[in-house]
């Protein structure tokens, strides 16, 4: 903890959202980039369930999601926890 004076819900984090994908048997786990698009018009169910979020393979190995994590280290959603962009 960098704040010892807040307490562990009030520390900056760092996360990555992952959604699953099925094809038949075989599973993809993607990752929300940070990005959106404006394929869905707010209000709509689409825009409401994050359907506008730009989605990206999760990379293979331990070391390239953490660089993900690194990547983003100063970007915050303004409770400062660290997100993908």
């Amino acid at each position: 903890m960098k704040d010892r004076s807040l307490g562990i819900v009030g520390q900056p984090t760092l996360y990555i959202t992952l959604e699953p994908h099925f094809k038949g048997e075989d599973m993809v786990i993607f990752y929300r980039t940070g990005e959106t698009t404006n394929r869905f018009q707010p209000g709509t169910v689409g825009e409401m369930r994050g359907l506008n979020c730009v989605i990206e393979p999760l990379p293979d190995t331990i070391e390239e999601i953490l660089s993900l994590l690194m990547e983003c280290g100063s970007s915050t959603d303004g409770e400062g926890r660290a997100v993908l962009v």
